[in-house]
């Protein structure tokens, strides 16, 4: 993903973005690899998306300077394509560059606002 844009990121302030993919055999078999679940297109276009709106309405800088399993804007881009694999059906992912990653399900973030 590319920023672009007059916006500064680490205050909050939104910044437009550009991302490319790379649907290669080779680098879905990479991912897969890390990741320890079958690869998902949809999935992967999803917690890209995820980052954009972030970086859009200026929410990522909580984000931090090297992404990790550790690192809010990533947790929520995971938990964002975990729905995604939900729809198709496809286990959920609990791992991010193959540290085990942890955030709050939707769910458990609907239960906490009506609570």
């Amino acid at each position: 993903m590319n920023e672009y844009g007059t916006g500064t990121v680490s205050k909050g302030e939104g910044i437009g973005t550009q991302t490319t993919y790379n649907f290669t055999t080779e680098s879905k078999k990479r991912w897969e690899n890390s990741n320890g679940v079958e690869y998902s297109e949809f999935g992967d276009v999803v917690h890209e998306m995820q980052h954009q709106y972030d970086y859009d309405t200026g929410n990522m800088a909580d984000a931090h300077e090297k992404s990790s399993a550790k690192d809010p804007s990533e947790k929520r881009a995971v938990a964002t394509e975990n729905i995604a694999r939900e729809m198709e059906g496809k286990d959920p992912r609990t791992k991010y560059g193959g540290e085990i990653i942890e955030y709050d399900s939707p769910d458990s973030r609907k239960e906490k606002n009506n609570n």
